[in-house]
């Protein structure tokens, strides 16, 4: 078994020890962090592209009334539907459903990775589009 095999599957044996309320806080927090940095980074690129004078404005238009806040809202809410998911699937394996396996080696953590990143782009940009 490699390192990278042995952690992930002690990894695995703590995220099924936890209780649905850890596991959804857990997910919560970690996609909310991942959706924040990337928001904020994405914002210091368009300000730098501008300080720049690099592209060029694609919509002129003015921002609706509470458009920011709404989209925040929205994108809040679709965060919690990816933290319900992850208790779901959590429950999933807890009822033998579903039985999740170690990875084998770096590349495998590599597909997978990608595979996650596929994934949360349609399902962010399918919740914002249908909410």
């Amino acid at each position: 078994m490699s390192a990278l095999s042995h952690w992930d599957a002690q990894l695995m044996a703590q995220y099924v020890a936890l209780n649905a309320w850890q596991v959804f806080v857990l997910t919560l927090l970690g996609f909310a962090g991942l959706y924040f940095v990337a928001a904020t980074s994405m914002n210091a690129v368009i300000c730098l592209a501008k300080r720049w004078h690099v592209g060029q404005v694609l919509d002129t238009a003015p921002l609706r009334r509470h458009q920011i806040r709404d989209e925040i809202r929205a994108s809040c809410l679709s965060i919690g539907v990816v933290a319900a998911q992850g208790g779901f699937l959590w429950w999933l394996i807890q009822q033998g459903v579903i039985q999740p396996r170690p990875l084998n080696g770096g590349w495998d953590f590599v597909l997978q990775l990608l595979a996650l990143f596929l994934i949360n782009e349609i399902h962010f940009y399918a919740s914002h589009r249908f909410l």
